[in-house]
C-alpha cells in the first residue's frame, strides 16, 4: 500500500523525525491517551500509539493528513488507490520502537522512508541488527533484555534468544 505514496513524501516525514528526535524519544501519554501525533508534514503524519504492556515501547503509524497537497496522497485519502477512504488508513506497516534512551531515530526514519516496510525483524526500529525471527510476525526486540519477544495467546511472553554467533556480531 505504501508503494502508492511517493518516496519524496515519505522522505519528508522521515526528515522531520530526524530533525525532531526528542518529540518521540521523550514522548509521554497523558492519563487515558493512547496515541498522539508526534511529527507532521503537509502530507503525512506519524501517529505514535503506546504499548499497554511495556511503557518503554511504542508503535508508529504513518497516516495521511486531510490537508495533503500531494496528488497521490489525496488519491490515497479518497480511496482511488484501491484502499479504504479516509486519513485513518495505515500507510505501510506499523513501526515498533523503543522510547527514551533506547530510541533509535535513524532506524525509525529509515522505516518511514520504506513506508514502514522495514518495521519488524533484524535492523528494525526496535532491533539492533541482530538476526531474529523476522519471517514470523509479532516479534519485538527488547533492548533491555537483548532478545526478541512476543505475547502468546494465553497472555504470557515467549522469548527468542539470539544464537551465540549472532550475539557476537552485535558487538563487533
Amino acid at each position: 500500500m505504501s508503494s502508492r505514496i511517493p518516496k519524496a513524501v515519505l522522505a519528508a516525514l522521515a526528515q522531520k523525525v530526524r530533525e525532531n528526535p526528542e518529540k518521540i524519544r521523550n514522548l509521554t501519554f497523558a492519563n487515558a491517551t493512547t496515541s498522539v501525533t508526534a511529527v507532521k508534514t503537509q502530507d503525512l503524519r506519524l501517529d505514535v500509539h503506546k504499548n499497554t504492556q511495556d511503557p518503554n515501547m511504542a508503535t508508529g503509524i504513518i497516516q495521511a493528513n486531510s490537508e495533503a497537497k500531494n496528488k497521490a496522497v489525496k488519491g490515497f485519502i479518497k480511496g482511488s488507490t484501491g484502499g479504504h477512504k479516509g486519513t485513518h488508513q495505515i500507510i505501510g506497516e506499523k513501526i515498533k520502537f523503543s522510547l527514551g534512551s533506547s530510541f533509535n531515530v535513524e532506524a525509525v526514519a529509515s522505516a518511514i522512508e520504506e513506508g514502514g516496510e522495514a518495521a519488524t525483524g533484524p535492523g528494525s526500529a526496535t532491533g539492533s541488527g541482530t538476526p531474529g525471527p523476522s519471517s514470523q510476525p509479532g516479534w519485538t526486540w527488547s533492548a533491555e533484555h537483548g532478545r526478541y519477544y512476543r505475547m502468546t495467546r494465553d497472555g504470557t511472553y515467549e522469548w527468542w534468544a539470539a544464537s551465540e554467533a549472532a550475539s557476537d556480531r552485535e558487538w563487533t
